[in-house]
C-alpha cells in the first residue's frame, strides 16, 4: 500500500506487509490502525471514518486521536472532543479517559466534573492506570478530609503500582502525613 499523495507521513513505510493484505487473511486485524501506526494518517483516516460513523468505538477513538493531534488532517480540537465523547459512550477506555479530562478542563466541552467522575471510574476499571490517579485526585479535590484520602487510596495505590510517579508521590505523603489511613 502506498501513501496517498496527501498523506503527512514524512517518510517510506517500514518493509512489512500492509494492513490491507493483513485484512484479507485475518479478519481481526485492523486496517486504519495499521495505517494510522505507519504514519499514513490520511489513509488511515479514510479507513477509519465509516466505521466510526456506524458506532465502531475503536475507529471513533482513531479519528479523535488523529483530530485532537492533527494527524494527516486539520487540527480541530472542537471536533476531537465530539469523536472522543461518541467512543466514550461506546464504551471504549482510552475514550472514557481522553473525554474525561476534557470534561475536567471544559475543553470545548461543557465543565462536568461528575460526569468525568464516571468516564474516569470506568477507564480506571478497564485498566487504564493514569485514570486511576486522575480519579484520586478528583476524590481529594472533591471531598477532602481523611475520609476523602480513605476513598482515593486505593486509586492512588493501583496507579503507583502501574509507576505513575505522581500517585507514588501522594501515596508517601498519604502515609507520611497519615491521611486516611
Amino acid at each position: 500500500m502506498q501513501a496517498s499523495a496527501q498523506d503527512t507521513s514524512g517518510g517510506a513505510a517500514p518493509s512489512v506487509p500492509s494492513a490491507l493484505a493483513i485484512s484479507e487473511f485475518d479478519p481481526r486485524a485492523d486496517a486504519a490502525y495499521g495505517a494510522f501506526q505507519r504514519g499514513y494518517y490520511l489513509t488511515a483516516f479514510e479507513l477509519a471514518l465509516e466505521r466510526a460513523k456506524n458506532g465502531d468505538a475503536a475507529a471513533q477513538t482513531l479519528i479523535a486521536e488523529m483530530y485532537d493531534k492533527g494527524l494527516g488532517i486539520a487540527l480541530d480540537p472542537k471536533e476531537a472532543t465530539a469523536w472522543y465523547g461518541l467512543a466514550a459512550e461506546s464504551g471504549n477506555p482510552d475514550a472514557q479517559f481522553a473525554y474525561a479530562i476534557k470534561l475536567i478542563e471544559g475543553n470545548h466541552v461543557k465543565k462536568d466534573m461528575a460526569k468525568a467522575r464516571v468516564y474516569l471510574q470506568k477507564a480506571a476499571e478497564a485498566g487504564i492506570i493514569v485514570a486511576n490517579f486522575n480519579l484520586a485526585q478528583m476524590i481529594v479535590e472533591a471531598s477532602g478530609g481523611q475520609s476523602g484520602f480513605a476513598e482515593a487510596l486505593p486509586y492512588y495505590r493501583k496507579a503507583a503500582e502501574g509507576n505513575v510517579a505522581d500517585a507514588m508521590y501522594a501515596m508517601a505523603q498519604i502515609y507520611g502525613e497519615g491521611l486516611g489511613v
